[in-house]
C-alpha cells in the first residue's frame, strides 16, 4: 500500500508542475479584516495586485509580528495561512507585501506595467478578453514522530495538498476554487476500533464557482464553501447569493447542506438557511466602520437544530482606537424552548479593543463569554454537559516599542467556567530584537506562566531567525515545567527546534522543521518536510 501511495504522489507531482511564472510588483498596504482558526483575512485582494502565494508581513506599531501567505484570493479580499507569528494577530493589523514566491518573465513585467497605465474601463475590457489563468499551490508533506519512550508509538503521515484557483472562466470575474487534501496515516499499532493502524483520511474543503466583482450588483458562490461572511456559517454545500448596493452596503441569502464534520463527505442530514447584511464606511487611514447582521438556522429531519441572530461591529479611528465586537443570540423555539425555558438566550459575546497612545505604547483589552448550545442531534445527552459549558475570559495586553528596534509585549488573562472550582490564570512576556548583529537576524525571548484547574507552571522560550529574501532559517529552545495539584509532583519537558524554507526553482520550494523533545512526558523527535510548487 505504501509503495502504491508513493507512486501516486510522484505522478501527481509530475502532472501538476506546469504553470508559468508570475509577476513581482510593489503592492499597497492592506489590513487584517477577519480572523478564524488558522486563517487571516485581508480587506483587499486582486484589486490592488495581490496574487495567490504572495507573502506579507503583519505589522503592529511599526514592528513585524507575523508573516502570512495568501492561499485564496477574491477581487476585494484574501485568505491567508500563518507562516510564523511572534504574538497574536489582531483585526486592524497592517499587512505589508514583501515578496512574490514565484518568479516572472520579462514579458510579464512589461505587460503588467502597461496595464497600470491603461484606464480602468479599458482594463476591464482587456481582462474580459484575457485567457483563463490557473494558479495555486500543490505540495507533498511527510510528518514523522519517533517515540523513544517506553510506549514506542511511532507515527507517520503523508499529505498531498492542492489549493487551486482558475480565474477568468468565460468572463473576467468567474473563478473556480478548489482546496483538497489526501492523507495517509500509519501507526505502530491500532488505538482501538476508531483509530486503526493504517487509514486514509481524504478531504475536500472547498470546490466552488465564485462570481464576486465588487462593482457588480450581484455576486454568488456555489459548491462546497467555507465562507467568512459571518461567524458560525462554517462549511456549506450550497449557494450564497449577494446583492451589492453601492460600495458601502450589501446583503445576501444562503442555503444548503452541512457536510459530515467527521469525514467531510456529502451529507443531507442537516440543512442551513439564512440572510445577512453588511455595511462599510470610511477608510483605515481615517475612520473605518463595519457592521454585520445575520439571521441563520439549521435543521435536522425537520427539527430545529439552532436558530440565531449574529451581530458584529468593527471600528478603527486615526486617533488610535480599534474596536471589534460580536454577539450571538439564540431564538429558542419548539423543543429548545421547552428545554431552556427561555425564548431568547445570549450564546456568546466578544469584545476586543486597543488604543495607540503614541508610536511607543499601545494597550488592549478583550472579553469573551461563550456557552455551548444544544442541537437536536445531542438532545438526548445529559443536560449538565451543556449547562456547565458556559465560560468567560478577560485579558489585557501592552505593547511597548523601545529604541534600537526592540519591542516588548505584556499580557495577562483570567478564565472561569461555570462550576469550576477556581479561576484559571495566564500571563506572559515577549521581547523581540530586530537587526541583531545585522539586518537579517532577529531574536525573540518569551516567558509564560499559568494556573488552571489541574496544574500550574511556567514555560520559557527563546528563538533566532535569519531571513534573506525568500530564504529563511531558524532555531528555538523551549521548556514546559508544571506541577500537578493532585500529587504536588513537578514535571519538566523541553524541546529544540530547527526550521528552514528555501526556494528551489521557478515556484518550486522546500521547507521543513525538526523537533527533539525530552522530559518526563515525552522523549523523541518530530520531522515535518514539505516539497511544493506554486503555479
Amino acid at each position: 500500500m505504501i509503495k502504491s501511495f508513493n507512486r501516486w504522489f510522484f505522478l501527481i507531482v509530475l502532472n501538476l508542475i506546469f504553470a508559468a511564472s508570475l509577476l513581482a510588483q510593489a503592492v499597497p498596504d492592506t489590513k487584517v479584516s477577519y480572523l478564524s482558526s488558522g486563517s487571516v483575512y485581508l480587506d483587499y485582494g486582486s484589486n490592488i495586485g495581490l496574487k495567490t502565494g504572495d507573502r506579507l508581513d503583519i505589522i503592529r506599531n511599526g514592528n513585524v509580528i507575523a508573516r502570512i501567505e495568501i492561499t485564496y484570493l477574491a477581487t476585494a479580499s484574501a485568505s491567508c495561512k500563518i507562516i510564523s507569528a511572534q504574538t497574536e494577530i489582531k483585526v486592524g493589523d497592517t499587512a505589508r507585501w514583501i515578496e512574490r514566491t514565484t518568479e516572472m518573465t520579462e514579458s510579464d513585467t512589461v505587460a503588467e506595467v502597461r496595464t497600470r497605465m491603461v484606464p480602468e474601463k479599458q482594463q476591464k475590457a482587456q481582462r474580459s478578453a484575457s485567457n483563463t489563468r490557473v494558479r495555486g499551490v500543490f505540495s507533498v508533506q511527510w510528518y514523522h514522530r519517533g517515540d523513544q519512550s517506553a510506549a514506542a508509538m511511532d507515527f507517520d503521515q503523508w499529505n498531498a495538498r492542492l489549493s487551486l484557483r482558475v480565474q477568468n472562466m468565460w468572463t473576467s470575474d468567474l473563478n473556480l476554487r478548489v482546496n483538497t487534501r489526501a492523507r495517509f496515516d500509519r501507526r505502530t499499532h491500532a488505538l482501538g476500533t476508531n483509530v486503526p493502524e493504517e487509514e486514509w483520511r481524504n478531504r475536500i474543503y472547498w470546490i466552488a464557482l465564485a462570481y464576486e466583482p465588487a462593482d457588480k450588483p450581484f455576486n454568488f458562490q456555489v459548491g462546497r464553501l467555507a465562507s467568512n461572511k459571518f461567524s458560525g456559517l462554517g462549511y456549506l454545500d450550497g449557494l450564497i447569493l449577494q446583492h451589492n448596493i453601492g460600495k458601502s452596503f450589501n446583503w445576501g441569502i444562503f442555503g444548503g447542506l452541512q457536510p459530515d464534520m467527521s469525514s467531510a463527505d456529502f451529507s443531507s442530514d442537516m440543512q442551513k438557511y439564512g440572510i445577512y447584511s453588511t455595511f462599510r464606511s470610511g477608510t483605515y487611514s481615517a475612520t473605518y466602520l463595519q457592521t454585520t447582521l445575520a439571521l441563520a438556522g439549521s435543521y435536522t429531519a425537520g427539527k430545529v437544530n439552532r436558530e440565531y441572530a449574529y451581530f458584529e461591529f468593527r471600528m478603527s479611528d486615526k486617533s488610535g482606537w480599534r474596536i471589534n465586537h460580536s454577539m450571538e443570540i439564540d431564538y429558542n423555539s419548539s423543543w429548545r424552548k421547552s428545554y431552556s425555558g427561555n425564548t431568547f438566550s445570549l450564546t456568546s459575546i466578544y469584545f476586543s479593543g486597543s488604543y495607540k497612545f503614541n508610536k511607543w505604547l499601545t494597550t488592549g483589552i478583550g472579553y469573551d463569554n461563550r456557552k455551548n448550545y444544544l442541537t437536536y442531534a445531542y438532545y438526548s445527552r445529559a443536560q449538565e454537559l451543556f449547562n456547565e459549558a458556559q465560560r468567560q475570559s478577560l485579558r489585557g495586553d501592552i505593547w511597548i516599542n523601545i529604541p534600537a528596534e526592540m519591542s516588548v509585549s505584556l499580557r495577562a488573562g483570567v478564565r472561569e467556567g461555570q462550576g469550576d472550582a477556581r479561576k484559571s490564570y495566564n500571563y506572559g512576556l515577549t521581547m523581540v530584537k530586530s537587526n541583531l548583529i545585522n539586518k537579517y537576524l532577529q531574536a525573540t525571548v518569551g516567558f509564560t506562566g499559568f494556573q488552571n484547574l489541574y496544574n500550574h507552571g511556567i514555560s520559557p522560550s527563546a528563538s533566532l531567525r535569519f531571513q534573506l529574501g525568500a530564504i529563511s532559517t531558524g532555531t528555538a529552545y523551549g521548556a514546559y515545567r508544571y506541577t500537578l495539584d493532585s500529587t504536588d509532583k513537578q514535571r519538566i519537558n523541553q524541546y529544540m527546534n530547527f526550521n528552514f524554507s528555501v526556494p528551489v526553482w521557478s515556484g518550486l520550494y522546500l521547507q521543513g522543521q525538526y523537533y527533539y523533545d525530552w522530559g518526563d512526558d515525552m522523549q523523541g523527535h518530530r520531522v515535518l518536510a514539505e516539497l511544493g510548487y506554486r503555479f
